[in-house]
């Protein structure tokens, strides 16, 4: 059987994606994603955690993402995890680790205010519940 380096992530853009050609003149665009998770914490609430990930994506998804994604939509990637290592200018060793997608898709574009207004997404009014007489909240 063969070795599998798969990895499959939903969530939101952090930026735009950033697009650049090698020496080769390969596109490829990167950008950050966040995913989020509730936890419990020890006090019994609920706190949101965020993991950011570094993506990139080459040549015809680089220029797809490039053209339609941006800051805030929600995309779904699958792809593999790839890490570097490498020696900084004061001889410190580093080590990163990048999603590296064959493929995304657009889940939900963020809209922006104008945008969910115009689509009549904007939340109605919250009406105050009409005042009760004791006599009409009695169940019987």
């Amino acid at each position: 059987m063969a070795d599998i380096n798969t990895i499959m992530l939903c969530g939101r853009l952090g930026a735009d994606p950033e697009l650049r050609k090698t020496s080769t003149g390969k596109a490829i665009a990167n950008f950050s994603l966040a995913t989020s998770r509730s936890v419990r914490t020890p006090g019994g609430d609920w706190d949101e955690v965020t993991e950011w990930h570094r993506v990139s994506c080459w040549e015809a998804q680089a220029e797809r993402a490039a053209n339609r994604l941006s800051k805030g939509d929600k995309i779904f990637i699958s792809g593999e995890l790839r890490y570097r290592t490498w020696t900084d200018k004061a001889g410190q060793k580093r080590v990163s680790s990048e999603v590296v997608a064959r493929r995304w898709d657009l889940v939900a574009k963020k809209l922006s205010a104008q945008e969910r207004e115009d689509r009549g997404l904007t939340p109605a009014p919250v009406k105050a519940p009409a005042s009760e007489s004791a006599e009409d909240s009695v169940p019987y």
